[in-house]
Parts: C-alpha cells; structure tokens; sequence
C-alpha cells in the first residue's frame, strides 16, 4: 500500500514500528538514519518473500483449474462414451433376438375352387 500509495497513516506509523529499523543507511558522518516508508517498501516487500508466494499461488491456482477443467472434460466424455456403448448393446441385442427367434410356420390352407 506504501509503494501504491494508498496507504493510510496507520498503516504507515505501524510499516515504520515494524520495519525501517532493519533498513538503516549510513550518512558521511557515520550516522544511522532511518529512509522515510516510501524508499525502504520495495526492498522491504522483496525481502519478505511475498512476491514469490504470491507468484507460486497463483501458479497453483492455475494448475488446479487447468487439472479441474480437464477431468470435467474426461468425466463428460466418459459419460457420452458409456450412452454410445448402451445404445450399441441395446441394438446389438434386438439384433440376436431376432436371430434367435424361428419364424412361426403357417399351416398351408388348401382352398377348393
């Protein structure tokens, strides 16, 4: 938010409390001064590691949606596969029923003319 500058004074008071004493610079004299929030955030938000945490999250994000979206896409086509298997059994055995079936013989009727 410092290096945004959005941050509000809280936020700065509490990034000073907590952080500009490990990012001193030392003047011609010898002297320890403490940078103002604004030079010493992008060096503080580097060494906190949250740019890399940042990034792998997101990588994973991406990596589980991509693995998410394609076992829905398997998931779809099995299901569409199983319908066509169905189909094709249920066919395939109206097929054998017919073969397996004799035909029914009709008596011959002689008729007189």
């Amino acid at each position: 938010m410092i290096i945004q500058e959005t941050a509000i004074q809280a936020d700065i008071e509490d990034f000073r409390d907590f952080f500009s004493a490990r990012y001193p610079i030392k003047n011609e004299d010898g002297y320890k001064l403490i940078p103002p929030p604004h030079k010493i955030a992008p060096q503080a938000l580097i060494d906190s590691g949250m740019p890399e945490i940042e990034a792998a999250v997101i990588q994973a994000i991406i990596q589980n949606s991509g693995a998410n979206l394609l076992e829905d896409v398997l998931l779809r086509l099995e299901k569409s596969a199983k319908a066509i298997e169905d189909s094709l059994n249920t066919q395939i055995q109206g097929w054998k029923i017919e073969l397996e079936t004799p035909e029914i013989k009709r008596p011959k009727i002689c008729r007189k003319t």
